[in-house]
């Protein structure tokens, strides 16, 4: 068993690619990720998250992901019943996206604003999905009044971009792709954010970091992650486990308290 103490805040291990949960979670706490939360992206996978949280003592967050198709009636009843679920630590993933042209942008708004209500509604953290829609995403923040706040995941923005996220509170995290050879102005800003506001993730199966890239994604591979942002900036990958955890912790922490109690 790996000494490091990881904090994977975000991964899809609803999608169609796993099949194995029981050996993925397993491989993941044999490298030191001993904490994850599964990300729901509809109503179905917000559902199979939260069973799959209870099942192998994880956290999950519940939402609509702007891409997903239309949802069922009575989406926002089932939401707000996870959401009241000790496991739940976040609404999420939410947002807007600009870049896939699936959903109409009008239905991307509404979906939006009706999971920052929730956000409101249950005092919870929101985990931020953005594409070619940085601004738009930020005039609906400066909107509401989040008592918890958010994380922006995988970040892909600027350093300016950043600068403003950061002075609002919000917390940054990176993925595999901070280990691509493109992505230098990333690095950049992986560089700067304050060890308050760092956080990681895999967003598995996808964004798979280093050696395992264009292989499928899964928590236990955050090491490499870990690893390469302690390099970057300075420090250890002890040092990287601990800030990142201890962030996880503080941004979640109502709930991950709920939830070990």
């Amino acid at each position: 068993m790996s000494e490091l103490q990881l904090f994977d805040t975000h991964c899809h291990l609803t999608d169609e690619q796993y099949d194995n949960y029981g050996e993925i979670v397993q491989s993941a706490r044999s490298a030191g990720v001993n904490e994850i939360v599964i990300v729901g992206l509809d109503v179905a996978s917000s559902i199979q998250s939260s069973e799959l949280a209870d099942t192998h003592n994880l956290y999950f967050s519940a939402g609509l992901h702007p891409c997903y198709p239309e949802q069922p009636e009575g989406t926002l009843q089932v939401l707000r019943t996870l959401h009241a679920r000790p496991r739940c630590v976040a609404v999420g993933e939410i947002g807007l996206d600009f870049f896939w042209h699936d959903t109409p942008i009008p239905l991307q708004y509404s979906r939006f604003q009706s999971m920052l209500a929730l956000a409101v509604e249950f005092a919870l953290p929101v985990i931020l999905h953005q594409r070619l829609s940085f601004d738009e995403i930020w005039n609906e923040l400066r909107c509401v009044d989040l008592p918890q706040g958010g994380v922006f995941h995988c970040w892909s923005g600027t350093i300016q971009q950043a600068e403003l996220v950061l002075a609002d509170g919000y917390y940054i995290s990176f993925a595999g792709n901070i280990t691509y050879k493109k992505n230098e102005q990333l690095r950049q800003v992986a560089a700067m954010v304050p060890t308050d506001r760092l956080l990681i993730e895999t967003d598995a199966p996808y964004m798979a970091p280093g050696k395992y890239r264009g292989k499928r994604n899964e928590p236990a591979y955050i090491v490499q992650t870990a690893k390469f942002l302690a390099e970057l900036r300075g420090v250890t990958v002890q040092e990287i486990a601990e800030i990142t955890s201890s962030n996880a912790h503080r941004l979640f922490q109502s709930k991950i308290t709920n939830a070990r109690s």
